[in-house]
């Protein structure tokens, strides 16, 4: 299903997709924002946290982390048959603690580390040039395709500009 944004950013449109893990039965939703510059950043949560300001950052406590993110990865492929030249973001989200009114801090957290090794696993260098940015838990997979240095400064740009306020969590405890 694809959803167009109407919000002067540079986000597009986004493309959902649905899951259901085999290993906990839980059901996911993925979101591939699509930007200009060709760029997609990628999102998922569980769907029973979907009508949650948190849904990114709650946990699910069933555990296969690692392999809800490589079934999330495994949209990429899909993404570069329609968008060849089309680079990938993430950033980890911080772990809420409710119950002992915690919140992880952005620098290199547990998701992003979780992001990036799987990330380096999964997509060699051939078709991608990896930049990882641990102190706001970022992730970049730049398509090769582009000019590195030019499509690189972009994308930083794009992102800071329209996820400026994506840590700021403090006031959700």
């Amino acid at each position: 299903m694809k959803e167009y944004e109407e919000d002067n950013s540079d986000h597009v449109f986004t493309n959902l997709y649905r899951f259901t893990s085999t290993d906990n039965g839980l059901t996911y939703i993925l979101r591939a924002e699509y930007h200009k510059g060709d760029v997609f950043g990628i999102k998922f949560y569980a769907k029973p946290h979907a009508n949650s300001k948190k849904k990114y950052s709650l946990l699910t406590n069933k555990g296969y982390a690692l392999r809800i993110f490589q079934t999330c990865a495994s949209v990429v492929p899909l993404l570069l048959k329609e968008y060849p030249a089309a680079s990938f973001g993430l950033i980890g989200s911080r772990l809420l603690d409710e119950m002992r009114e915690e919140i992880e801090l952005p620098q290199r957290n547990i998701r992003f580390r979780i992001y990036e090794k799987v990330a380096r696993d999964l997509f060699g260098e051939e078709t991608f040039k990896h930049y990882s940015y641990p102190r706001i838990s970022g992730y970049l997979l730049l398509n090769r395709k582009n000019n590195i240095k030019q499509s690189k400064e972009f994308i930083e740009e794009m992102f800071i500009q329209n996820y400026r306020d994506i840590h700021n969590y403090e006031d959700l405890i």
